[in-house]
């Protein structure tokens, strides 16, 4: 069996710590590290900063400065190594100091064997490994939060369609997307936003609603799907300017109960359709029917779609909660919302922020929560917090031993939550939840 080698860097200012470690690592059987050693607080901020390292032992004391001031700045500056804190005595306020910079361990020295040390390296790479793979798998949502935040900006929609359109195309494997509007009255689509067409193409600005092929799903209301779209001689007669497509996808658009047009993403080559793309294309759907809302509404008025005044940031929170409280409960998840207080001027602040950063902390919630209640609060004179989402995560009932692997992933899950609030400039605090797990707040000011 292959042992793999785990890079350490050791930042310690005390050469014979140094030597003690390596001999520490010699003495380990099945386990094959590489450690290098940096003196003092500059080098090993250099040393980290290269991305080479599996992981990092700390010294606490490192002259003037101290290994907390190594970990906050290696954090300022995008360093993702898993760092243990060194010390030379046991000290609960500094491990929790260490706790709150991210600490993947933390050692006494003098009281660490071969064993011990194995274990705490192990344990910080698997962590980092639990918190990379997390982040990788919010990449779909986050694209799905950028176009949120786009659909919740005040101004005139027809630029912002614009400018979702290409989100739409980033967020998915289809490199030409259109987004069109459904006149009831008159029977016609027509292109309000398009992304990647071709340049031969050059789509007419109304089509009779039963001469195309998102027409159908317009008049059906519901998904429809081709394959190998340029070698259909029906489609292609339906709808010409699709002639070139391979695969095609055509969602349809929907918005305060409305049928309001269609998405339709396409593609040059034959590609494999799953549910996941589906999905993710009707959620977006989903987002436009309510831009797409504005716009008539504008129209409807008479007024120009650029003057439309922001709404109250209470509506934009009830039209995020239904997106995602839909899918919250396909999870198991029960969604509490308390509603928001009598004041004079309700739920203020910046719209953009709510609509980009309460996506995420409900997608955080969606990611680590498995079951239990998801609660969002709102204070709308609160000094502190303006929202705040809660929820669980999970850990082994009591009695029952939490193992290394279970550990790990409690904490991944945990430092997640951390680096997100922090990066979002928002606040994070854990409690014990009466299910046994840990209970989990995000907060944010508008």
């Amino acid at each position: 069996m292959s042992i793999t080698r785990t890079r350490i860097l050791l930042v310690d200012d005390d050469e014979r710590d140094y030597i003690l470690t390596q001999r520490l690592l010699d003495k380990l059987e099945n386990a094959e590290h590489q450690l290098d050693w940096s003196p003092n607080f500059e080098s090993g901020l250099e040393a980290l900063e290269s991305g080479k390292y599996d992981a990092c032992l700390v010294d606490y004391q490192l002259g003037p400065r101290t290994g907390l001031d190594l970990m906050r700045e290696a954090t300022a500056q995008g360093v993702g190594t898993p760092m243990i804190l060194i010390t030379a005595h046991g000290d609960a306020s500094t491990d929790a100091r260490a706790q709150g910079l991210g600490a993947a361990g933390y050692l006494e020295k003098g009281k660490v064997d071969p064993q011990a040390l194995d274990r705490a390296v192990r344990y910080a790479v698997s962590r980092e490994g639990l918190v990379s793979d997390l982040i990788d798998q919010n990449t779909e949502l986050l694209r799905l939060h950028r176009l949120t935040e786009l659909l919740l900006k005040p101004g005139p929609p027809r630029p912002l369609l614009k400018l979702a359109a290409e989100e739409i195309a980033k967020a998915t494997a289809f490199p030409v997307v259109a987004i069109e509007t459904y006149d009831p009255r008159r029977r016609t689509l027509r292109d309000i936003a398009t992304f990647g067409l071709p340049d031969e193409v050059s789509p007419p600005q109304d089509r009779p609603v039963e001469a195309t092929l998102s027409g159908r799903v317009v008049l059906e209301q519901r998904p429809r799907m081709e394959v190998d779209l340029a070698s259909d001689p029906t489609a292609q007669g339906q709808d010409a300017r699709w002639a070139w497509a391979r695969t095609w996808i055509s969602i349809p658009i929907v918005g305060d109960g409305q049928i309001r047009g269609a998405l339709t993403l396409a593609h040059p080559e034959t590609i494999p359709i799953d549910s996941t793309q589906v999905t993710r294309s009707t959620t977006m759907a989903v987002h436009l029917g309510r831009l797409i809302g504005r716009l008539d509404e504008a129209q409807d008025d008479g007024r120009d779609s650029g003057s439309l005044d922001s709404q109250d940031l209470t509506e934009d929170l009830n039209a995020i909660l239904t997106w995602y409280g839909e899918e919250a409960g396909r999870r198991g998840l029960l969604v509490e919302h308390e509603p928001v207080a009598a004041s004079e001027h309700g739920l203020a602040g910046d719209r953009t922020r709510l609509g980009h950063v309460l996506p995420l902390y409900l997608s955080a919630a969606l990611r680590h929560a498995s079951h239990g209640v998801l609660r969002i609060q709102t204070f709308p004179q609160s000094a502190d917090e303006h929202v705040l989402v809660s929820f669980d995560i999970p850990r082994p009932p009591n009695g029952t031993d939490l193992n290394e692997s279970d550990e790990a992933q409690v904490s991944a899950s945990l430092e997640t939550c951390r680096r997100m609030a922090t990066q979002l400039g928002g606040t994070m605090t854990t409690w014990d939840s009466r299910e046994g797990g840990i209970r989990v707040g995000l907060g944010m000011r508008l």
